[in-house]
């Protein structure tokens, strides 16, 4: 199928689409928009909230499905016209069970392996925004209890501006060339599914040209014009007595930090009204420095007294606590990990030891998630703490820190405590809670930073210029092609800086000029006393390198 697809989106995704803005007049976008819709129902959806709900729904909608646009937004597919709808309706089952000569209770399972396929289809979208799509053929239900058989390809878009992530759907009714009978026989199997998608892969080519029938580029530019219409009208902001009321709850159960997810570390952006109370520090305290510095492991790792203290406590000796702090601290990082792998869906969990600053230690129920702010391009994190100490004694944590089994045993007999804990934290509405978090956050990383003073700016950049040279690149261009040089680049490399300016590095003193003049490769080859063709090999491991390095950073850009 990688083969089958893989032409949808080079041409779909052109770069320069919409490098300076949109341009598209009213009558090319309604022209774009009435051919998509003509061609079956199109679906915008959120690609940053689990279950991609959606946000808009196609003129064609309503005609294929008998709902209105307004029945399925902020709504997940399944849960209206899918899988997920036809396993929860009996009447629907035992239709799928007679169309497909199969007992309810196989066609239940079956139903389950389609939905799942299609959620595979998005996994792939997913997994390589803006380069792949996903394929699925799955049983959908129309408002009057009508399945068909839908044809779902599935893409993921970035906004070239915005920065916001967005899935696009495009389904239509496939019943008559793919029965409902054909596709449950087919979903008996992993291999049987496999092969009907695979015999279907003329189809598909022919949809993908029908799709970008009106020009691929005017595709592009519609769909990125129309999430920015979709996602970007600013949301109500919460009422001021409203604001009030969920932060006072959130204080009121402990302390809540929100940690910057850009940077490494998650360096705090804000402290609670609570944070003093539990820890004695002033906000101000632990603003712009990262958690465990100041109140956790780290700090207490680097404090010898800390240590000694605890093993005090908790009677192991202080090389034995500080080993199993560690391990206790590493188990904190993995939780981060978890709720930055799925930001959105999944917290991360973890007890960890901290310390108030009248050096108090005691055990920290730590709660984590991670959120992509809905209109600006900014991810948070938010850790919600409380001390647990009562519950789960110093002893009884640093004794399951043994090993990372009894840490997960631990955490295991915890797990009804903290279905409360969520329970409590969300007991005014997840809603408004999520709300509010979004609110804080715009106004906690809105603040402008102040410039940097003259002086200081021109002692850095001569600083930065002195040890060498150093160049700017654009990551959202393909080659990252330089858009500053430093002085000393001239110095270096006897070119001025005009000359590399808008080029890629390597086009002019790098690898991929050096393979393309002969000159230099004879040069290079009698210096070291190498043959040509090895000297052309080595330059170009070389240059696999490089890039092994420039897609390292670009897979954690700060970090």
């Amino acid at each position: 199928l990688k083969i089958i697809i893989a032409p949808l989106l080079p041409e779909l995704l052109t770069p320069g689409a919409c490098k300076s803005g949109f341009s598209m007049n009213s009558s090319a976008f309604n022209r774009v928009e009435e051919h998509l819709s003509s061609e079956g129902v199109f679906l915008i959806g959120d690609a940053q909230v689990h279950g991609f709900p959606i946000r808009y729904a196609s003129p064609g909608f309503e005609a294929v499905y008998g709902y209105r646009s307004a029945d399925i937004v902020n709504k997940k597919c399944g849960e209206v016209i899918g899988g997920q709808y036809i396993l929860q309706d009996s009447a629907s089952l035992r239709s799928v069970a007679a169309a497909a000569g199969i007992s309810v209770a196989e066609a239940g399972s079956r139903v389950s392996m389609l939905t799942g396929k299609a959620g595979d289809s998005c996994r792939v979208m997913m997994a390589s925004p803006g380069r792949r799509v996903g394929v699925s053929l799955l049983v959908n239900r129309k408002s009057n209890g009508e399945l068909f058989v839908c044809e779902c390809l599935v893409l993921c878009l970035r906004h070239p501006t915005a920065k916001f992530q967005y899935c696009v759907g495009f389904q239509r009714d496939v019943t008559k060339a793919v029965s409902l009978r054909t596709l449950c026989t087919a979903a008996a199997s992993d291999e049987d599914y496999a092969q009907l998608l695979k015999s279907r892969s003329a189809s598909l080519e022919s949809r993908r040209m029908v799709l970008l029938g009106v020009g691929s580029e005017n595709v592009t530019t519609y769909l990125h014009e129309k999430a920015l219409g979709v996602f970007c009208e600013p949301p109500p902001a919460m009422n001021h007595s409203t604001f009030m009321h969920v932060q006072e709850h959130l204080s009121n159960e402990g302390v809540f930090l929100m940690g910057d997810a850009r940077e490494m570390g998650f360096p705090i952006r804000y402290a609670s009204l609570g944070f003093e109370e539990v820890y004695g520090y002033r906000n101000s305290d632990i603003i712009g420095k990262r958690c465990g510095d100041v109140i956790g492991g780290t700090y207490i790792l680097s404090n010898m007294d800390c240590v000694a203290a605890l093993a005090a406590r908790v009677h192991l000796p202080p090389d034995e606590v500080a080993a199993r702090v560690r391990l206790i601290t590493f188990q904190a990082g993995e939780a981060c990990n978890v709720m930055m792998q799925h930001p959105g869906e999944r917290v991360g969990v973890s007890l960890v030891v901290n310390r108030t600053k009248a050096g108090d230690l005691f055990v920290c129920e730590c709660i984590v998630l991670c959120l992509q702010h809905p209109t600006l391009d900014l991810t948070y994190a938010v850790g919600f703490q409380r001390d647990i100490t009562q519950e789960v004694p110093l002893h009884a944590l640093l004794m399951a820190a043994a090993s990372q089994e009894d840490y997960a045993a631990l955490m295991a007999c915890r797990s009804a405590a903290l279905d409360a804990r969520r329970a409590v934290l969300l007991g005014i509405g997840s809603d408004s809670v999520i709300q509010y978090l979004h609110q804080k956050a715009e106004d906690v990383f809105s603040v402008e930073t102040p410039p940097m003073p003259p002086t200081t700016f021109a002692q850095v950049e001569e600083h930065l210029s002195s040890e060498g040279v150093f160049l700017m690149g654009d990551t959202q261009s393909p080659g990252f092609p330089i858009r500053y040089a430093s002085r000393g680049f001239e110095e270096v490399y006897g070119y001025v800086a005009a000359d590399i300016v808008g080029k890629k590095c390597g086009d002019l003193i790098g690898g991929p000029f050096i393979l393309a003049n002969r000159d230099c490769l004879m040069s290079l080859s009698t210096s070291l006393r190498m043959p040509h063709k090895e000297v052309e090999s080595r330059i170009g491991l070389l240059n696999a390198k490089a890039g092994e390095a420039c897609r390292l950073m670009m897979a954690h850009p700060g970090k």
